[in-house]
């Protein structure tokens, strides 16, 4: 008896039971049943396309909120509380005049997204016109030779003469006139800060250093 073989045909759609010696006749229009008999078989002529993922944002265009700005520390050091093109800047003068760079250096007013120093007026609100930092230059508050020996710590330190923008002592005298010299013994001027006579026994010392 000759062995038949089973075998499912799609051209035609037909199940067909051949034997061996057929075999070679239906070989071009049957394949072998799928394993697992009585399940369904998938339609080869339906394709399922593979699914689509976003991709990661280009961290250069990730949208930076003024929420999350408003919570940075840079908001309240620099006035940076406002979402701008990828990153956090100062939106407006409101945002300037709640910052440490307003209170300390003046910088009250927002000019390109960042806080500066546009007048007078806002150094010498702040804190460094006690410096003598009391007069708008560039963006910035700086101190002129009449802010200077206009300036507390002239009287307290000896910081009476302007360089780059900023008090110096300018001489021993600057010195000797200030509260330093008396209180401190901080009477002469060493690289434009006071501190005390040098004797033969010990460097001059300068203001925070206590000697050997």
């Amino acid at each position: 008896m000759v062995n038949s073989v089973k075998y499912r045909c799609f051209v035609p759609l037909v199940c067909k039971t051949v034997t061996a010696v057929a075999l070679i006749a239906v070989a071009a229009n049957c394949n072998p049943p799928a394993p697992g008999k009585g399940k369904r078989q998938a339609d080869p002529s339906v394709t399922t396309a593979a699914p689509s993922f976003p991709t990661d944002p280009n961290p250069d265009q990730v949208l930076v909120t003024t929420r999350g700005c408003a919570d940075d520390e840079p908001c309240r050091s620099d006035g940076l509380c406002s979402g701008a093109a990828g990153h956090c800047a100062a939106g407006g003068d409101k945002d300037c005049l709640g910052s440490f760079a307003c209170d300390e250096r003046g910088a009250c007013s927002m000019q390109a997204g960042r806080c500066q120093a546009t007048t007078d007026a806002a150094c010498k609100r702040s804190r460094g016109c006690e410096s003598g930092r009391c007069i708008a230059r560039g963006g910035r508050c700086i101190a002129t030779e009449e802010t200077c020996r206009a300036g507390i710590n002239c009287r307290i330190a000896g910081l009476c003469h302007e360089r780059g923008g900023i008090c110096i002592v300018g001489s021993d005298e600057d010195c000797k006139q200030s509260k330093g010299c008396k209180s401190d013994g901080l009477c002469v001027n060493t690289e434009g800060v006071c501190g005390r006579e040098p004797t033969q026994d010990a460097p001059v010392v300068q203001p925070g250093n206590r000697g050997p």
